[in-house]
């Protein structure tokens, strides 16, 4: 036994703008009408024709998002890449930063480090790297300096 689904004429003024629903009748299997009749409080429809209205706007726009589906794929991959190849732009920039700046404080240190022994050579850069960790990595020359001149004043 078919059910028939009856979407009735109705005139809504909305805005000033006159919108016409018009009638259709169409067949149902008897669970496809038990669906409906039990999803629609949980869609929050007001009727049986706004709520098979809705399913009808959303499957149309799954079938349409199928049809662009490879277009937009290709448009975020692209996006992704681009925005991957900023990024790691701006990692190697920084980087390069850090390596001049730590080449410049390399040959500032080196010839005081000229008559260190291997062990103590391995000392400062075991408290060096202790202190960076510390820092969660943001050492700066100033603090460097305070610390050294609060050690030689014996603060």
């Amino acid at each position: 036994m078919r059910h028939i689904l009856t979407l009735k004429r109705r005139f809504y003024n909305i805005k000033n703008k006159e919108e016409k629903k018009c009638g259709f009748y169409f067949w149902l299997k008897p669970e496809i009408n038990e669906m409906i009749n039990s999803h629609i409080e949980d869609a929050d429809k007001h009727s049986r024709s706004a709520f098979v209205e809705e399913a009808i706007k959303y499957y149309s726009a799954v079938i349409d998002g199928d049809k662009n589906k490879d277009v937009l794929i290709d448009k975020l991959s692209l996006l992704y890449k681009s925005t991957l190849k900023n990024t790691e732009n701006r990692m190697a920039n920084i980087l390069f930063k850090i390596a001049g700046e730590i080449s410049i404080l390399n040959y500032l240190i080196g010839p005081t480090m000229i008559n260190m022994t291997e062990s103590e050579m391995q000392n400062l850069r075991n408290y060096a790297y202790d202190k960076v960790r510390k820092a969660h990595g943001f050492i700066s020359i100033e603090n460097v300096i305070n610390e050294e001149l609060n050690a030689i004043n014996g603060e």
